[in-house]
């Protein structure tokens, strides 16, 4: 990747420009980077790396998005951008009173909000007392997971890559087990946490901590598979236990929260009142500089970060 400099867009009849202020930082970059199988075409090469983006009208040819509308959506990685009313990837978002305006790049975004949202109420449909482990459980989607699925009554184990993590789920969100996996056999752990099996499982890993997860599902559990980021930088994160989910029996989706956009006006209003009451929590992970975008990545592959990264580039 390289950072170039180039003249500042200008706006055409019915168009805007917009000055991106933040940028999601997101596992699914790594894959739109590559020019493997995937749900969408990757990143074109030579032009702005794909992001979602909050920004700022600052001139406009539409009275509908007058100077200082904000503009959520897909202005990719860079300063400026060129929209319009009619564009179908961007759209005009307003301030919430109570939440920052960071929070639609967060828990009220399609990628965190949406993709937690529809794991736990759809996908695995978590039922009261049932065990429900959440991988990357102190990340943007697995700690929102982790909550919504002890709001539905759920026994919740998460698991984190460090002790400081773990504190934060139990101490903060109220999980009720978090484990270490960079310190803890999770597959003994499991089975001592939840010595009768696990019924729903949240994969957003992969890796050796799926693999410890499925030997621990119990008959008929429930997997929704959201990522895969132990594999997103490299070809060894294989699966040994997928045994395990013919002999128990277990339903797996893999889902792209693309594929659910429409409901953001269903569940965000819900997302916004659980905030204001209290009991939903979120942390944000604001990092700044458009020039470290390479290294703020580098913070979310290896897990430095806790909640949401956002770069701030304004």
């Amino acid at each position: 990747m390289k950072l170039i400099v180039t003249p500042k867009p200008i706006p055409g009849p019915g168009e805007v420009l917009v000055r991106n202020l933040y940028i999601s930082i997101d596992p699914t970059h790594r894959v739109w980077m590559s020019d493997t199988p995937q749900y969408w075409e990757p990143s074109p090469l030579n032009e702005p790396m794909r992001a979602n983006s909050l920004g700022i009208v600052e001139q406009s040819n539409d009275p509908s998005l007058p100077v200082g509308a904000y503009i959520l959506g897909f202005g990719n990685l860079q300063d400026y951008f060129v929209t319009s009313a009619t564009d179908q990837t961007t759209a005009r978002v307003h301030e919430i009173p109570g939440l920052p305006l960071t929070a639609y790049l967060s828990v009220l975004s399609v990628i965190i909000g949406v993709t937690a949202w529809v794991s736990v109420f759809d996908v695995l449909d978590v039922r009261p007392g049932e065990t429900v482990v959440i991988g990357a459980g102190a990340g943007a989607v697995g700690s929102l997971a982790c909550q919504l699925a002890k709001l539905r009554g759920g026994i919740v184990i998460g698991i984190v890559g460090s002790d400081e993590k773990a504190r934060y789920l139990i101490q903060d969100l109220g999980i009720d087990v978090a484990l270490n996996y960079r310190t803890e056999n999770i597959f003994d752990r499991l089975s001592q946490v939840a010595p009768f099996g696990v019924d729903c499982y949240l994969d957003l890993t992969g890796g050796p901590i799926t693999d410890a997860v499925f030997r621990c599902l119990k008959n008929f559990a429930r997997v929704a598979l959201a990522g895969c980021i132990s594999g997103y930088n490299s070809e060894t994160a294989v699966i040994h236990n997928y045994s395990m989910l013919l002999h128990r029996r277990v339903s797996l989706k893999g889902f792209i929260c693309s594929d659910h956009v429409e409901r953001m006006p269903e569940i965000l209003p819900q997302y916004v009142t659980l905030i204001l009451e209290g009991k939903i929590k979120y942390k944000e992970d604001i990092q700044v500089g458009l020039e470290n975008y390479v290294e703020v990545m580098d913070r979310l592959m290896t897990g430095k970060n806790t909640g949401k990264l956002i770069l701030q580039i304004f």
